[in-house]
């Protein structure tokens, strides 16, 4: 059994009036708390976790969580970080034009009978409900000494890097999100999830070599329901790697993505949905308020996951896959290495992906159809003929 423990430090100013329930925990977070007599401001000056180490230590990385209920799992799941793929709020104005998640309790610990040591907010729905719903969602963690990372603003460096000490080693998350992935970014003092810009990452990883012994990057992205990861995602992940990353992280496609061993590190580029239940929520809203009921089944490869479960010490990985059934999430064994995708360069790469990434639109609009079978159109006939012809020019180009 592992035992986290958290030391804090804090400075209290009493009698100035609180105006605003805004936390964030950057390396430096300000914590808000007042009563109706003595409202305070106090600042914390250091927060760390520090992990008391009996044996080795492995930090669990999931993917995909969308609770709307508490959920089964039939193994144990301790020390996990995972992409918190909803807001935790009952308050907050809807995005517009999108598919909105949201829910008033978070089912986390019913789930699985612990809180994460982190969230990865660096996601397209965290914002899908506005700034207060973002805020409640921090107070959550805050309250329940969850760290999180990668969704805020420029002014806090969208709350990366998380940090967690680990016996002597010091381990920093930091979590970006693609806007191919259609989230709201956070700006200057606008709060969203952080944008994946290239020079930003090197940046950050360079600071974060100053205050920590791992790095580990998490990233939103790739394109849903494809089972590779698109060429610039691999450029990316190497870059990272290149600039000092010890393992990268992928989530978003809702499927599990291809991962490899690039310059001995790991790279994991879709874990897949970890629990995500069939949706059924109100969505696409419009300026004058209108929306629609938004329903989407689970497909079978939207079930299957992979858990990564890393050794800071050494650098080890350990892959595990899951699936969830719709009520409980069990182990699945299976070859993981047939997950495995050598890449010599992005260049070659890129030449193989845009027939792979053709094909598996194809393949997957054939999978949609025999899961719920519809009369084709003529909008369908011009789709799929259309990709075919793509495929046939690169065929013989």
């Amino acid at each position: 059994m592992n035992i986290a423990s958290t030391y804090r430090i804090f400075i209290t100013i009493k009698r100035l009036q609180i105006s605003s329930t805004y936390h964030s925990n950057n390396i430096f977070p300000l914590l808000v708390s007042s009563t109706k007599t003595k409202p305070i401001w106090r600042y914390e000056l250091f927060h760390i976790d520090i992990i008391n180490n009996r044996g080795e230590y492995m930090i669990t990385f999931l993917g995909d969580i969308y609770l709307n209920k508490p959920y089964k799992i039939e193994f144990n799941i301790e020390n996990y970080i995972c992409n918190l793929e909803y807001p935790i709020s009952k308050h907050g104005k809807p995005a517009l034009n999108k598919i909105n998640l949201r829910q008033e309790k978070s089912y986390i610990e019913e789930t699985f009978k612990q809180h994460p040591l982190a969230v990865c907010l660096a996601n397209n729905h965290i914002m899908d409900y506005g700034e207060e719903a973002y805020k409640d969602t921090l107070s959550f963690c805050l309250k329940n000494n969850i760290k999180y990372f990668g969704a805020g603003n420029q002014y806090n460096n969208y709350n990366n890097p998380a940090l967690l000490k680990i016996d002597t080693a010091t381990v920093g998350i930091l979590g970006y999100c693609c806007p191919s992935t259609s989230s709201i970014s956070g700006g200057q003092r606008a709060n969203g999830s952080s944008p994946l810009n290239e020079k930003r990452i090197a940046q950050d990883i360079d600071a974060l070599k100053e205050k920590a012994d791992r790095i580990i990057v998490v990233f939103h992205w790739g394109a849903e329901e494809i089972f590779y990861p698109k060429p610039y995602d691999v450029k990316i992940a190497h870059m990272a790697i290149d600039k000092g990353a010890d393992l990268i992280v992928g989530h978003h496609s809702h499927c599990i993505q291809s991962y490899e061993i690039y310059k001995e590190k790991h790279i994991f580029y879709g874990l897949g949905n970890c629990i995500m239940p069939d949706i059924d929520v109100m969505a696409y809203f419009t300026n004058n308020g209108k929306s629609i009921r938004f329903r989407q089944n689970q497909q079978i490869w939207n079930k299957y996951s992979l858990g990564i479960k890393y050794n800071p010490s050494n650098n080890d990985i350990e892959i595990f896959r899951m699936y969830f059934d719709g009520g409980t999430l069990t182990q699945s064994p299976y070859d993981i290495k047939k997950y495995y995708l050598p890449i010599k360069s992005v260049e070659e790469y890129q030449r193989a992906f845009i027939k792979k990434f053709l094909c598996e639109k194809i393949k997957g609009r054939v999978r949609k159809y025999k899961q719920s079978p519809w009369v084709p159109g003529l909008k369908d006939a011009k789709y799929f003929y259309g990709l075919m012809w793509q495929i046939i020019k690169k065929q013989y180009s």
